[in-house]
């Protein structure tokens, strides 16, 4: 059994050492070089789009991806740099968790300030200047990253450039619609952290000072 037909091959490069390792798999339906889903046999006569027909005969199914590797001599790609790629895949979730944990320690601070919805603002305020400065400063590291793979300073991207790492780092600059709205969405955030902490401390205080009466 065969069919006829284009099919995609993804491919990355990494190198460590002063060897690289292209990998590739094929039989696979790709997007900017990632995989996105398995390619297949479909029905070759889908006349849906033209006629307002579908001729439909056989069975379809999914190929089974095929992975293989080859090594050889780095001729003048980039050395992978494991510290620059822990903070582009987990600098989103530390700006996200040290925004959490900064608003637990401004509030706690300004948990005695008699004013509770100044309290409130005040905290926001702060942690919404220091997170946007974060994720802009995130942005920046991005876009600092992807221009060190540009070898000859061109400008471009050549194939002697192109890594998995460059890949992954692209994919972030362009993917991530998230962090263009941040400035709008983290108000609201920054809002919500600081109510649901200086509440929690407010009633905790409010719950001590009866306590102590009672005493």
């Amino acid at each position: 059994m065969f069919s006829v037909g284009n099919t995609a091959v993804a491919y990355s490069i990494t190198c460590s050492g002063g060897q690289c390792i292209s990998s590739f798999t094929a039989f696979v339906e790709t997007r900017n070089n990632q995989i996105i889903g398995l390619d297949g046999f479909r029905y070759p006569l889908d006349l849906q789009g033209w006629l307002g027909v579908e001729l439909e005969f056989g069975t379809i199914y999914d190929y089974k991806p095929y992975t293989w590797t080859m090594d050889f001599p780095n001729l003048g790609y980039k050395e992978d740099n494991k510290n620059m790629m822990f903070l582009v895949e987990f600098g989103p979730r530390i700006i996200g968790y040290g925004t959490i944990l900064l608003a637990f320690i401004v509030s706690y601070h300004m948990r005695a300030w008699s004013h509770f919805f100044l309290r409130v603002f005040a905290v926001a305020a702060c942690v919404y200047i220091v997170s946007v400065f974060l994720v802009f400063s995130y942005d920046g590291m991005l876009d600092f990253f992807a221009s060190t793979y540009d070898l000859n300073a061109n400008g471009m991207f050549e194939t002697n450039e192109y890594t998995h790492e460059l890949n992954v780092i692209n994919q972030k600059i362009v993917r991530d619609t998230g962090r263009t709205f941040y400035p709008i969405t983290e108000i609201f955030i920054s809002l919500f952290l600081s109510l649901v902490f200086l509440s929690i401390f407010s009633a905790y205080r409010y719950i001590k000072l009866k306590v102590m009466k009672k005493d």
